[in-house]
């Protein structure tokens, strides 16, 4: 794993986490607005990477791997001095590894649960589950199959769509979404997906959207889990309202397909990373294009 810490002419910090088993990570690219503050390298996964993300309160990071290994790990020092140089001068004394978790299959996606007394990841697998871990007890505490629990007449009769792309969990109440795919979607243009949202207390289906000529690769929930931003394979962001099912606002936000996608503090903008390697901010309200930049092929999740 590699870790590169980045400050950007905007005074703002970003990290980014790359599979880089053997080498750490050299950017070069003297036309970005993103500079090299600090790189170093942690040797675990044995295989590519296909997730990884801060807990949501930056205490922990987990890694995915498609040899079927998720990994939690902790930051021991202050955040503020993770990103010091000049405190942190190895890279393995401030990140320990906490847990290995072996999965039945490759690992496509994971989420944080943060919301109840004990936080939870949601890890998805390419067999169409959802799995519940503990991370204070170290424990599943439950396994969703999310096909066997679909009456939603495309999933059983594809009964190749059964990755599961991407999760997250609704901070509104006790629901989370799951993006489900066909194996080659990376490959396959205008190949359907299906977007299904599950009820977390007892695993069952509460709706499904059919979705035609391309699947979700990245989405979020707004503050109250009233709207999910979703960015897709064609390139398009889409606002789902989640007390009407409906689409409520649709736009071509890239000309490649959209790899990950979150919202402001404020909730007021949208910010949306393509195959093309291009970061772009978005007016949620107007659909408008705020910002544009040429980003390092490092950020491409």
């Amino acid at each position: 794993i590699g870790i590169t810490s980045l400050s950007t002419s905007l005074k703002e910090l970003d990290v980014s986490l790359n599979d880089s088993i053997n080498n750490s990570i050299q950017l070069n690219d003297t036309n970005s607005i993103f500079n090299v503050i600090d790189q170093g390298v942690l040797l675990s996964h044995n295989a590519p990477l296909t997730k990884v993300s801060f807990s949501p309160n930056g205490n922990n990071i987990f890694t995915c791997s498609i040899d079927g290994y998720v990994k939690i790990w902790s930051i021991k020092s202050d955040l503020k001095d993770f990103f010091d140089t000049k405190k942190i001068k190895n890279l393995q004394d401030s990140i320990i590894l906490d847990d290995t978790i072996q999965v039945n299959s490759s690992v496509l996606s994971a989420c944080w649960d943060d919301r109840g007394k004990e936080p939870l990841l949601y890890i998805g697998n390419i067999n169409g589950q959802v799995i519940i871990y503990n991370i204070t007890h170290k424990t599943i505490v439950n396994t969703i199959e999310l096909l066997a629990n679909s009456s939603h007449k495309t999933i059983k009769e594809e009964s190749t769509l059964r990755f599961v792309k991407c999760i997250s969990n609704n901070p509104g109440d006790m629901t989370f979404a799951v993006s489900i795919v066909s194996k080659g979607y990376d490959n396959i243009k205008g190949i359907n997906g299906i977007l299904s949202i599950y009820n977390l207390n007892n695993g069952n289906l509460i709706h499904n959207f059919h979705i035609k000529n391309h699947h979700i690769n990245s989405m979020i929930y707004n503050h109250n889990g009233n709207m999910l931003i979703t960015g897709s394979y064609d390139g398009k962001i889409r606002v789902f309202d989640m007390i009407t099912y409906d689409i409520i606002m649709e736009w071509y936000a890239h000309t490649s397909q959209i790899t990950y996608i979150t919202l402001s503090n404020d909730e007021n903008t949208v910010w949306s990373i393509s195959t093309s390697d291009y970061i772009k901010q978005w007016s949620l309200h107007r659909c408008q294009l705020l910002r544009n930049y040429k980003i390092p092929t490092i950020f491409n999740d």
